[in-house]
């Protein structure tokens, strides 16, 4: 199985792209590939046919929604089956003049992703696709952040669950799922003060 992660050059998201073996791709705009702009959109969508899982963790306000569209649109176009994981979350710390809009583009991904869900459902698309709503995940910008609690998600534990969900049988159907980081029971030692 072979993924292509966008956002997934650096940080959290090379960790997990690394995860799915040498043959996945992580590309982000440090690799010329640039979401706000549509030919680089098309060119990703291409490039996602090369591979069973197209991970979606482009955390770029409404541009993960748009890819999200381009990339299926793609699939659908190519009857390409494989899987679609939309990274999404429902905690986030965001200075309150951005909150707004983090909430709306979030929001927006979730309709997205409703949307092919129903066309999934009725079997007029070829592939699944599921949106990961996270909590906070364990990476080098969470641990900065005032609301980062000593543990989150690690790029191990939400490797573990795609590949859980795409061995699935495919029959059944998860388009959404929240999940909750666990407080390890030592955590208190680490919590921020």
């Amino acid at each position: 199985m072979t993924a292509l992660v966008v956002g997934g050059h650096s940080g959290f998201g090379a960790e997990l792209c690394a995860l799915f073996g040498e043959k996945s791709q992580g590309v982000s705009r440090t690799t010329g590939h640039n979401i706000w702009k549509k030919s680089q959109r098309l060119m990703i969508a291409q490039m996602s046919l090369e591979h069973d899982l197209f991970i979606n963790f482009a955390h770029a306000d409404f541009m993960q929604t748009h890819l999200l569209y381009d990339v299926g649109a793609k699939w659908e176009r190519s009857n390409k089956a494989g899987y679609i994981f939309n990274i999404g979350s429902y905690v986030t710390y965001e200075e309150p003049q951005n909150l707004k809009k983090w909430c709306v583009s979030k929001y927006s991904l979730d309709i997205a992703n409703r949307q092919f869900a129903k066309q999934i459902e009725s079997g007029a698309l070829p592939f699944r696709m599921t949106l990961l709503k996270l909590g906070i995940i364990d990476s080098e910008k969470s641990r900065s952040k005032p609301h980062w609690l000593g543990y989150g998600h690690s790029a191990q534990d939400l490797a573990n669950l795609i590949k859980m969900l795409y061995a699935a049988d495919p029959r059944n159907l998860i388009h959404e799922l929240v999940v909750h980081p666990q407080k390890p029971a030592s955590s208190s030692a680490i919590l921020k003060k």
